[in-house]
């Protein structure tokens, strides 16, 4: 018998985390956090066999630690770039959460913890458990990204982790080819929302950013520093025009060029990373914010890091554009942007005068692609999550004929 009880992340985004018991075996898979809120997944039974991270992102690794300061002694599987990513998002939430006056959710004791049970796994070469054979297998989102296969006995469920269908300037499209899965634990991020055309939203990009900074003006992308920060890398670097990096996506990159495998061209973006100014002292940034130029810097969202000292250094001018490329969730500088037109953010309040630009380069599957998936896989039963409309998706996909199921954070399910 297999049982799954949602954790976190279960019609919500954010604090992803499930625990899987496969006969006498208690699998972990993801233990995050909601970094708007803070708030952090239901606790496991302290008696886990192993735990198994889907990829780095801090929405499904960032409690990770937490695991090790309530008693969890064993190990923790992923690629292993997935491993190093996480280990350099989640000290920097650990400062974080100083730096806003916390009390952390965990020591960096916990977080040493973490590094030393971490253990590597590579795609499509199984992990036999005792009865339970684990597998992963690439999911197309960022560098490292898994989704997670349990089968156990006769029976086999597959957790999508954050999936991406389509083949992006940094990423290979996901693995699609699965047969015989009882149960599809399926991402629904976009589930009712298509994106548009990367290279057409590509090309759009680069005549925008190339008008800015022929113009006399700057061209500020705040991004992810996982997956975002060398995508617009790779699809600006062909413009020739000079480009700043600053923030966490320096180090990121340094990381995801030292496993070649995880990103699809790795040459490409090598040169792009090569030929990028990197700042890292406030006098570059000075300098940087005086010349025409691409400035590319954390955090995706604006709540943090070197983006705030450039919008405080340019929101006056008109000749510049701010391009906001990813999820603005609620509550966040860069959502408050969107939705007022006004940028609020540590005693500033402010209407900027320069562009402001959304461009929607998600890295997950968007709806055509994700219920095409759902269709060629034909799972005997699909539990969606990682959205807070699971119950509007699971009706659709009842009137489509799957049987699914709406499961929330508490609630568990037999296999």
């Amino acid at each position: 018998m297999l049982r799954i009880t949602a954790l976190g992340g279960f019609k919500e985004v954010g604090r992803q985390a499930m625990l899987v018991e496969a006969g006498r075996n208690r699998f972990v898979f993801d233990y995050g956090l909601n970094v708007q809120n803070m708030s952090v997944p239901l606790q496991p039974p302290p008696d886990l066999d192993s735990v198994f991270l889907s990829h780095s992102h801090l929405d499904h690794s960032g409690c990770l630690p937490l695991l090790y300061k309530n008693g969890y002694q064993k190990d923790v599987y992923s690629t292993g770039v997935s491993h190093e990513l996480s280990e350099l998002l989640i000290l920097d939430s650990r400062k974080v959460q100083e730096l806003k006056g916390m009390e952390p959710l965990y020591s960096y004791q916990d977080a040493e913890l973490l590094q030393r049970h971490s253990k590597a796994m590579e795609f499509r070469k199984p992990l036999d458990m005792s009865g339970s054979r684990i597998t992963l297998f690439d999911a197309g989102h960022i560098p490292g990204s898994s989704s997670i296969m349990l089968e156990d006995g006769e029976k086999r469920i597959l957790y999508s982790g954050d999936i991406g269908l389509k083949d992006s300037f940094l990423m290979r499209k996901a693995d699609t080819s699965y047969k015989d899965i009882d149960v599809l634990l399926c991402e629904s991020t976009y589930w009712n929302r298509e994106h548009p055309d990367r290279h057409e939203l590509a090309e759009q990009l680069r005549s925008h950013v190339e008008g800015v900074v022929n113009g006399g003006g700057i061209a500020l992308l705040p991004c992810f520093a996982v997956g975002r920060v060398q995508e617009m890398l790779c699809i600006l670097h062909e413009l020739g025009l000079p480009i700043y990096m600053d923030g966490m996506g320096i180090k990121s990159t340094k990381i995801m060029l030292g496993h070649r495998d995880s990103v699809r061209d790795y040459h490409l973006l090598k040169k792009a990373f090569s030929s990028a100014r990197k700042i890292g002292k406030s006098s570059q940034r000075m300098r940087a914010a005086s010349r025409p130029c691409i400035i590319i810097a954390s955090a995706g969202m604006m709540q943090g890091g070197p983006i705030r000292f450039y919008m405080k250094r340019l929101w006056k001018r008109d000749d510049c554009s701010l391009i906001l490329n990813g999820f603005q969730m609620e509550g966040t500088p860069g959502r408050t942007l969107l939705d007022t037109g006004r940028y609020t953010d540590e005693g500033i309040d402010v209407r900027p005068r320069l562009q402001v630009r959304f461009m929607d380069f998600s890295a997950h599957a968007g709806r055509t692609e994700l219920l095409e998936w759902i269709k060629k896989i034909s799972p005997g039963k699909i539990i969606p999550l990682h959205s807070d409309t699971i119950d509007s998706f699971v009706k659709e996909l009842k009137e489509k004929g799957f049987d699914a199921a709406s499961v929330g954070n508490g609630e568990n399910m037999e296999v």
